[in-house]
């Protein structure tokens, strides 16, 4: 999945935000701790799956993306390497990334 277009095809309620503070918790999930960006897609209650990325756990990748942009690079990565896209293996895949910048 290289381009937006083909992302959204396949999920089209999957979006990466970058946050102010980790969450930790779904109550978290607000409007306060949200920091949109340009191709941060629309978020819609009981629609959007959100994917929260901590502006403080990835410093070395938002200086070169956004949040939508280090998602859909994890997600390739996972594919690629025929890992489980799941919340965990992403977060992993990000980790590994920061690391190696």
């Amino acid at each position: 999945m290289k381009t937006f277009a083909e992302f959204y095809s396949r999920f089209p309620n999957l979006a990466f935000v970058k946050t102010r503070i980790k969450v930790t918790d779904q109550s978290q999930l607000i409007d306060e701790n949200f920091i949109l960006e340009d191709d941060t897609p629309p978020l819609a209650k009981g629609f959007s799956v959100i994917m929260p990325l901590a502006k403080d756990d990835y410093p070395k990748i938002f200086k070169m993306a956004t949040a939508m942009e280090a998602g859909m690079y994890a997600m390739d990565i996972c594919e690629d390497m025929g890992l489980e896209i799941g919340q965990a293996v992403l977060y992993e895949v990000l980790n590994r990334v920061e690391e190696s910048l």
